[in-house]
């Protein structure tokens, strides 16, 4: 009986154990996961930064009488690339507006990931799902009252 009790023991104990190293891993692996996507963020800016400022270096160059044209050709060129980043740049904080939207709607207990794709689908924003009524909310497939009201206490 002893026996049995130690050993039932050792397991209990071992199973945490094992549950800690699990989840210390995963948050290690999510603050990495963080710091990667600030990193890749940092150096994305400053390779725009670096080409934005070769390109005002050859607009200085060609800035003289007889470069008319290609001073021309050089400031249409420059004022694309500066809205093609800026389309860039827009589109990646749309898209990190939107995980950020999908992960506080699964933080709240029963709304699945696709579920949250649904609502997000539904209402657009946040500012849209606090205004919007529980009655609004049902008419999301697969969503219930519950969640609904978990849903409008959250944002609310």
């Amino acid at each position: 009986m002893i026996k049995c009790i130690k050993f039932l023991f050792h397991i209990s104990t071992c199973g945490i154990f094992w549950f800690l190293i699990l989840y210390i891993k995963n948050k290690k692996a999510k603050s990495e996961e963080r710091k990667f996507s600030r990193q890749a963020e940092t150096e994305e800016l400053e390779r725009m930064r670096e080409v934005e400022a070769r390109e005002k270096i050859r607009l200085r160059k060609a800035n003289s009488k007889k470069n008319i044209r290609l001073r021309e050709a050089l400031e249409k060129r420059y004022e694309a690339q500066a809205a093609e980043r800026l389309a860039k740049a827009r589109e990646a904080k749309a898209a990190r507006e939107y995980d950020k939207f999908v992960e506080k709607l699964t933080k709240i207990p029963g709304i699945t990931k696709k579920m949250a794709e649904y609502i997000i689908e539904e209402f657009n924003t946040q500012q849209n799902l606090k205004k919007a009524t529980i009655e609004n909310m049902l008419t999301v497939p697969k969503l219930s009252k519950r969640q609904a009201e978990a849903i409008k206490k959250k944002f609310s």
